[in-house]
């Protein structure tokens, strides 16, 4: 007979659809199930710089000026990035 497997991980928020859980160890794992459209693709893609910048320590301000500077992603990434950098908590 085969033991099930456990993971010690909490579930930290699902909304049947999305699952982010709290690990043992000092990170968060979440798992999308949304279909792969040109708008979620378009989020990723403005997450990717936002998330960057806050784990450099900088000021909101500062990510903010590097978001809107920033020639490489196209103009409605750059505007969803600063949506998520100007209500990042």
């Amino acid at each position: 007979m085969r033991k099930a497997r456990t993971f010690p991980w909490k579930c930290r928020w699902c909304d049947g659809i999305r699952l982010v859980v709290d690990p043992a160890f000092p990170a968060v794992k979440s798992w999308d199930a949304r279909s792969r459209t040109a708008e979620l693709r378009a989020e990723r893609a403005a997450l990717s710089p936002t998330h960057f910048l806050r784990d450099q320590s900088q000021p909101q301000s500062e990510w903010l000026d590097a978001i809107a500077a920033d020639q490489t992603i196209s103009d409605p990434v750059c505007q969803r990035a600063l949506q998520f950098a100007r209500e990042w908590k």
